[in-house]
């Protein structure tokens, strides 16, 4: 008979490609796990890893069982965290794919009172601008920006945000404000390289789209904030993510609606594929606090 440790093991080894750094993950001997992993082929009856010197790789019979994995191990999770019924009983890990500056603005200055009520959940921010395959690459929960492609993702609204043009009083001081969507055409951009056309509405109510080609191309969010406070040029951002920099007189918003499809709400994203252990359901009621507390509403 097989136990969850077992179970853990195997998906461990799968989802970091071998023992040792399975080992490191669930901070368990090599030696143990392997032991785990054998027990389970011989419960199953069958290999579920082809080795040889290079390493491990799934067999056929291994990648079938690892897909219909995920929910067993959320499920029993679930039902230990269900009878222990405490704070403390919540533990493993979650793997976040998150944004850098909802990270930073928002998560950061609250997550040490959320490690201090639940030490034993293990979070893994991989923090970046650019979509992570959750699926690929074991990602638990995805924070998301703006609208949602069609998905087999289940995913719950974390907040209502919108996208807005803005740029630092030096960059506008120099090369003038404009007053209508044909005049910010002429202006230079800081853009997303992925943000590969710019959709605006203008004065007749009409949708003028443009590419980015007098862009001025950044992959990082934040740095594309510091571009624009140091006068780059003009940029596209979320609120919530420069209404610091807006308070402080670093940015302005420039033509207030001009941006078409400008609603980019916040989104709690997870596998379809996966039951919602307690853990994954604690850790969206602290996104929906932490961002939605009335010092980031206002």
């Amino acid at each position: 008979m097989y136990h969850l440790n077992d179970l853990e093991s195997f998906a461990a080894a799968v989802e970091a490609g071998g023992v040792i750094a399975a080992s490191r993950q669930l901070n368990t001997a090599p030696a143990t796990i392997s032991h785990r992993i054998s027990k389970l082929e011989q419960t199953l009856g069958v290999s579920l890893f082809f080795r040889s010197s290079r390493g491990i790789t799934l067999s056929p019979e291994g990648q079938a069982f690892y897909e219909r994995l995920g929910p067993i191990i959320d499920a029993l999770h679930e039902l230990n965290e269900s009878v222990e019924n405490k704070p403390n009983a919540l533990k493993g890990k979650l793997r976040v794919t998150i944004p850098p500056w909802v990270l930073n603005l928002y998560l950061m200055p609250k997550l040490a009172d959320f490690k201090q009520v639940f030490p034993n959940i293990q979070l893994e921010f991989v923090a970046t601008d650019t979509q992570r395959d959750i699926s690929d690459e074991g990602i638990d929960i995805a924070i998301r920006v703006g609208k949602l492609p069609d998905s087999r993702l289940l995913a719950r609204k974390l907040a209502d945000d919108r996208r807005i043009v803005c740029a630092s009083p030096l960059y506008l001081d120099t090369h003038g404000t404009p007053e209508t969507v044909e005049d910010l055409l002429r202006y230079h951009f800081v853009c997303l390289p992925w943000l590969r056309q710019l959709t605006f509405v203008d004065s007749k109510g009409q949708s003028v789209t443009v590419p980015n080609k007098k862009c001025t191309l950044i992959s990082n969010a934040e740095s594309l904030s510091v571009a624009m406070k140091q006068g780059v040029g003009i940029g596209i951002r979320s609120w919530l993510a420069v209404r610091d920099c807006i308070e402080k007189g670093e940015l302005v918003e420039v033509l207030p609606g001009c941006l078409a499809n400008a609603e980019a709400p916040l989104w709690y994203v997870r596998p379809n594929s996966r039951l919602a252990s307690q853990k994954v359901e604690t850790f969206y009621e602290f996104c929906f606090q932490a961002i939605n507390s009335p010092r980031a509403m206002q």
